[in-house]
C-alpha cells in the first residue's frame, strides 16, 4: 500500500518573491540537511549527524510502518529522493541536497534498530505462548527458540506476533504442531547463530526468509507440503543443509558457502535448481531427486559429490576444481558429463552409458579409484592425468589403448572383459598391481617395461590366454580361477619374480608353462589340478614353498636347486595318487620339509593328515640329491618304509624339528643320523 508521507522544507528566509532585491546577500550555494526526524504513532524520533551520515536509532517498540518525515534543508535547495516515495525507513538509503547554484551534497541515511533482548531457551507450545512472547517486542534472543511440540495436536496457527525478532544466537526449531501455511512472523530474522530446523510441518507451503543473511549452524526443511524455499539474501551456512520436502523451487541466489553438506531430496520433480553464487560445500553435496537441471556455475570445491538415479539432462559445474573424497555420477540421462576445471578428486565413479559428451581434460590426480563408464569414453582424453592412487578400471572403444602420456603412477590397473581391447601399452608407468581378467582377453597383448616393479594378477580368464610382452622381471605374479580347459597357460618372457609367486586354479588346462622363469625371490605357492606344470628353468625359490600338484614329468622342476624357507609338499592320497615325485636337482631347503597326503589349502592351512592318508609312497628317493635342510616332517604315509633318500642331508637337520609318525616305518632322528637305519 502506498504510504502518505508528509515532509516539510523549512527555508531560512521564507518564500522568495518573484522580484529580486539587488541588495539581497543570498548566494545560493548552500546544500545541507540541518534537521531530520520521523514521526510514528504520535512519537517523534530525532536523528543525529556524523558528518554526512544521518544516524537514526529506532526504539525497539516502534516499527516504522507509516512514518511522517520532517526534513530541514538549506534555502532554495532541493532534496532527492522525495521522502514520500520511500517505502522502507528501516533500510539504508542516500539523500542528495542540491543547492540553488546546482552543487550536490550526498548524505547517508543510516537507521539502527534499538535492541530489546532476552536470554535463555524459549519454548512456545501454544498460540497463547506465541502471542505473549511476541507482545514483549523482543528484537534479540540470546538463546534458542522452539516453536510447537514434536508430536501432538496442532496448536499454533500463526507466527505473526514474532515479527519484531531480528537476531537469535542459538537454534530455531519449528515443530509439526504448527498448522500455519506461511513463515510470516519469522521472516524478519536477519541472523541465526545456531541451526534452523523446519521439522515435518504438515501445512506449511512456503519457507521465505527475505532478510536472513547468515545461519551459523545447519538448515533443515522437511515436510510434505513445503513447495517453495527462498533465502534471497543468505550468504553463508555454517552446518549441513538438508532440503527434503516436496519443494519445486529452492532459491539461494547469494549463498556462497556451506560449511557442512548439501542434501537435495525433493519428493516431486523440480525443473531447475540453481545456486548461482555457491563456491564451496565442505561436506557431501547429494542430489538425490528427480529434476531436469542442477546448476552451480560458481562452485569450485566440494567435500564429496553424489548425483545418482535422477532424471537430470543438465549438470552444470563449469568451475568445479576439487572433490575432496568421492565423486559419484550414476544412472543419469545427461547430455554431457563435463567438468572442464576439475583437477583433483578423492575417487571418481561415473556410469552414464547414454552420455554423448564429456570433459575431464584438466584432471590431474585421483587419490583413490577411477572408473568412467560413458557411451564412448576413451582414457586418452584424460590428457592432464598424472596419478591414480587407487584402481583404474579400463574400458575403451578402441582396440589399441595408450594411457595418457603424463600418467606416471597407478596403484591398480584392471583390464577386464570388454570385447574390444587388443593392445594395452603400460610402459613407463609405475603400477602397483596389473590385474587381467575376463573372457575376452585372449587376443589382448599387454606391453610393459622389462623391469615391472608391481604385481601381475591374472584371474577369471577363459579362452586364449593374454600375452605379456616386454616383461622380464616382475615383483609378484598371481594366477587364480582360470577356465582354460584343454589349453595351455603360457606366461613367457618373465625370468625373475622378486617377490611371491602364487597360482590357484580349479579348471582343467593341459599345461601351465613358464618357460623363462629362473628365480622367485619370495614365497612360491602352486595349488593346481593342471595336468602338467612346467618350470623348466626355475632354479631358486627364496622364501617358503607350497607345492600341490598331481603330476610330474622331466620338465616340471628339472633345475630347481634351492628353497630358502619351509617346503610343504603334496605327495598324493588314496584317491588322488601321484605316480612319481621328481626334484632331480634339489640340494638345499632352508626350513622344514613337510610331506602331506593332501597338501595345503590356498591360505596355507593343512588338511587333516589322518583324513588324507598317502597309501602309495614307499620311499624318499626323490630327495636323494638333497644336501641340506632345516628339518623334516612326515605323517600318515602308510606304506613309507625307506628313508635312504635323506642320506646326504640327514645330519644337517635340526634334531628338534623331526616329526615322523603314523607311517609304515617311523625312525627317530638318531636312528637315521647316527645309526643309518634307513629301513626297518
Amino acid at each position: 500500500m502506498k504510504r502518505n508521507i508528509f515532509w516539510g522544507l523549512v527555508l531560512a528566509g521564507g518564500i522568495v518573491a518573484s522580484c529580486a532585491d539587488n541588495d539581497d546577500p543570498f548566494a545560493g550555494s548552500d546544500n545541507y540537511i540541518t534537521r531530520f526526524s520521523l514521526q510514528q504513532d504520535g512519537k517523534t524520533i530525532y536523528a543525529s549527524f556524523r558528518g554526512d551520515t544521518i544516524d537514526l536509532l529506532i526504539p525497539a517498540d516502534i516499527t516504522l510502518s507509516n512514518p511522517t518525515a520532517n526534513v530541514v534543508i538549506s534555502e532554495n535547495s532541493t532534496l532527492r529522493p522525495d521522502p514520500s516515495t520511500i517505502t522502507n525507513w528501516e533500510e539504508q538509503t542516500f539523500f542528495v541536497v542540491t543547492s540553488y547554484t546546482g552543487v550536490a551534497h550526498k548524505y547517508l541515511y543510516y537507521p539502527t534498530k534499538q535492541e530489546c533482548s532476552v536470554k535463555g531457551v524459549i519454548i512456545l507450545n501454544t498460540q497463547a505462548d506465541v502471542e505473549a512472547f511476541g507482545a514483549e517486542n523482543h528484537t534479540r534472543l540470546d538463546g534458542s527458540l522452539i516453536i510447537g511440540r514434536s508430536t501432538g495436536t496442532d496448536s499454533i496457527a500463526s507466527l505473526a506476533p514474532l515479527a519484531s525478532l531480528r537476531y537469535i544466537t542459538g537454534n530455531v526449531t519449528l515443530n509439526p504442531t504448527y498448522k500455519g501455511d506461511t513463515f510470516e512472523g519469522l521472516d524478519g530474522l536477519e541472523t541465526i547463530g545456531g541451526s534452523l530446523a523446519v521439522n515435518g510441518v504438515k501445512f506449511l507451503w512456503t519457507v521465505e526468509m527475505n532478510k536472513m543473511t547468515s545461519i551459523g549452524g545447519g538448515l533443515t526443511v522437511s515436510g510434505i507440503s513445503v513447495n517453495k524455499i527462498s533465502f534471497p539474501r543468505l550468504q553463508e551456512i555454517g552446518g549441513n543443509v538438508a532440503l527434503t520436502s516436496g519443494f519445486v523451487t529452492a532459491e539461494f541466489p547469494l549463498l556462497k558457502s556451506i560449511s557442512g553438506g548439501l542434501q537435495l531430496k525433493s519428493t516431486v520433480v523440480a525443473d531447475r535448481i540453481a545456486f548461482g553464487q555457491l563456491r564451496t560445500v565442505e561436506g557431501l553435496l547429494d542430489y538425490d531427486m528427480k529434476g531436469k537441471s542442477f546448476e552451480c556455475p560458481e562452485l569450485t570445491s566440494v567435500g564429496s559429490l553424489n548425483v545418482i538415479k535422477s532424471t537430470l539432462a543438465l549438470l552444470y559445474m563449469p568451475k568445479l576444481q576439487d572433490v575432496g573424497t568421492t565423486f559419484v555420477l550414476y544412472d543419469n540421462p545427461l547430455y554431457e558429463a563435463s567438468f572442464p576445471a576439475l583437477t583433483h578428486a578423492g575417487s571418481i565413479t561415473v556410469s552414464c552409458p547414454s552420455v554423448g559428451k564429456s570433459d575431464f581434460g584438466k584432471l590431474q590426480t585421483v587419490d583413490g579409484d577411477l572408473s568412467i563408464g560413458l557411451g564412448y569414453f576413451n582414457i586418452e582424453e584424460l590428457k592432464s592425468l598424472q596419478s591414480i592412487g587407487g584402481t583404474l578400471t579400463l574400458s575403451s572403444p578402441t582396440d589399441k589403448v595408450k594411457l595418457p602420456t603424463g600418467l606416471k603412477s597407478i596403484r591398480t590397473l584392471i583390464i577386464s572383459s570388454t570385447g574390444i581391447i587388443k593392445e594395452v601399452d603400460v610402459k613407463g608407468l609405475a603400477i602397483g598391481e596389473l590385474r587381467l581378467g575376463g573372457a575376452t582377453l585372449g587376443n589382448t597383448t599387454i606391453i610393459g617395461d622389462e623391469v615391472f616393479d608391481g604385481t601381475v594378477n591374472l584371474q577369471n580368464l577363459s579362452g586364449q590366454f593374454p600375452k605379456l610382452q616386454g616383461f622380464s622381471q616382475v615383483n609378484k605374479l598371481n594366477i587364480e580361477y582360470l577356465n582354460q580347459s584343454g589349453g595351455t597357460i603360457e606366461i613367457g618372457s618373465i625370468k625373475k619374480i622378486t617377490g611371491d609367486f602364487r597360482m590357484r586354479t580349479n579348471s582343467n588346462p593341459n599345461e601351465l608353462l613358464l618357460p623363462d622363469l629362473e628365480e622367485v625371490g619370495g614365497n612360491f605357492g602352486l595349488y593346481s589340478n593342471i595336468k602338467q606344470s612346467h618350470f623348466p628353468k626355475l632354479k631358486t625359490i627364496g622364501g617358503n614353498a607350497v607345492i600341490t600338484i598331481f603330476a610330474y614329468d622331466a620338465n616340471t622342476f628339472p633345475q630347481l636347486t634351492s628353497i630358502g624357507g619351509d617346503w610343504a609338499l603334496h605327495t598324493g592320497y588314496s584317491s588322488g595318487n601321484i605316480p612319481v615325485l621328481q626334484y632331480p636337482s634339489l640340494k638345499t631347503v632352508g626350513g622344514v620339509i613337510t610331506l602331506y597326503g593332501m597338501g595345503l589349502t590356498n591360505n596355507d592351512t593343512p588338511f587333516s593328515p589322518s583324513s588324507y592318508k598317502n597309501t602309495t609312497l614307499t620311499n624318499l628317493n626323490f630327495l636323494s640329491t638333497l644336501e641340506r635342510a632345516g628339518g623334516f616332517s612326515v605323517q600318515y604315509h602308510t606304506n613309507l618304509s625307506d628313508y635312504e633318500g635323506l642320506k646326504k642331508a640327514i645330519k644337517t637337520f635340526a634334531a628338534d624339528k623331526w616329526t615322523v609318525a603314523n607311517n609304515a616305518y617311523n625312525p627317530t632322528y638318531d636312528e637315521l643320523a647316527t645309526e643309518e637305519k634307513w629301513k626297518p
